[in-house]
């Protein structure tokens, strides 16, 4: 699955990135935390969406949490025996584990009441590469702009790459965006675990000593059984991918090398940005490094 050189260099793999804790200073006033240096509004009280959750907020949202956390131990919007969401929800995602089911827009919501509280690892202090997510929505809706180049002789047992488009756009997922902003920043210093890898993942692979992989556990995919948890799951999605260049100067080349020039990789890129079972992506760039510019995009569903 990878290129062990430099230059251009794709990786994807279809199995979510965790998100890490960046907290902000903050400070409490009639109880509920702001940033540093910030005064809040008068009235505003806790959120209450955990018990440690002091995010300053009015008293109509901190009611609203009140009564989705109710809905929430009573199953409402949660398929029976599942921790994922029914169709039209997503988890809330008020701080990391954060599993109770709200609309798209609630979620939003309250991601934006983090960022402004400067508070949670999934509140937006960083957003996605907005040119890569853009680019790989449109090819999602318009695959036939990116027609596949296939070699005369495929390699055998090469998957044929997947044509028809998904019409439903990636939703950006702050606590993904996190993961691969993080993720990108380690492969690009981290020569060694691409060049020792004898799985030809290392791409993939999060820091030593345990280089677990990104959307592990994998159970037994790869031919292993991994059940360790990988940054994805961390972040709380139950189908997990991740998608990774090396190389391209922009985020449409990426994707073109992607959708288009993916053959060697098994079509695994371009199959998974229009894998339709994905919801949620965060997408991140960094230039730098040997490789100058690295491209992560992770995907995942509850």
């Amino acid at each position: 699955m990878l290129k062990s050189t430099f230059g251009t260099m794709l990786v994807a793999a279809t199995t979510v990135l965790g998100s890490m804790v960046l907290s902000h200073p903050a400070w409490a006033q009639s109880g509920c935390t702001y940033p540093l240096g910030v005064t809040p509004a008068a009235g505003l009280v806790p959120r209450k969406a955990s018990d440690n959750d002091l995010v300053c907020v009015t008293q109509s949202v901190a009611d609203l949490i009140k009564k989705e956390n109710a809905d929430s131990a009573r199953g409402v919007n949660h398929p029976p025996g599942s921790n994922g969401c029914t169709s039209g929800y997503v988890w809330r995602e008020a701080f990391d584990g954060d599993s109770v089911c709200v609309t798209n827009a609630r979620r939003t919501e309250t991601w934006q009441q983090n960022l402004k509280a400067g508070v949670g690892s999934t509140g937006g202090q960083i957003k996605a590469d907005a040119a890569l997510l853009s680019a790989v929505n449109d090819a999602r809706l318009h695959p036939e702009k990116y027609p596949p180049h296939v070699s005369a002789n495929p390699p055998a047992n090469t998957a044929k790459p997947t044509m028809t488009k998904c019409d439903k756009p990636l939703g950006e997922s702050w606590a993904l965006d996190t993961a691969a902003t993080t993720h990108n920043k380690l492969i690009a210093v981290s020569n060694d675990i691409l060049a020792k890898d004898p799985s030809k993942k290392g791409v993939h692979r999060n820091p030593p000593p345990d280089g677990v992989l990104s959307w592990a556990p994998t159970g037994t995919k790869d031919k292993v059984v991994d059940l360790r948890v990988g940054p994805l799951a961390q972040a709380g999605y139950n189908f997990r991918g991740e998608i990774v260049a090396i190389g391209q100067a922009t985020a449409a080349l990426a994707v073109q090398f992607w959708m288009q020039d993916d053959e060697s990789q098994n079509w695994d890129h371009r199959n998974t940005i229009l894998n339709c079972t994905y919801t949620a992506a965060g997408a991140a760039h960094f230039a730098g490094g040997p490789g100058n510019h690295y491209w992560t995009v992770d995907l995942g569903a509850h």
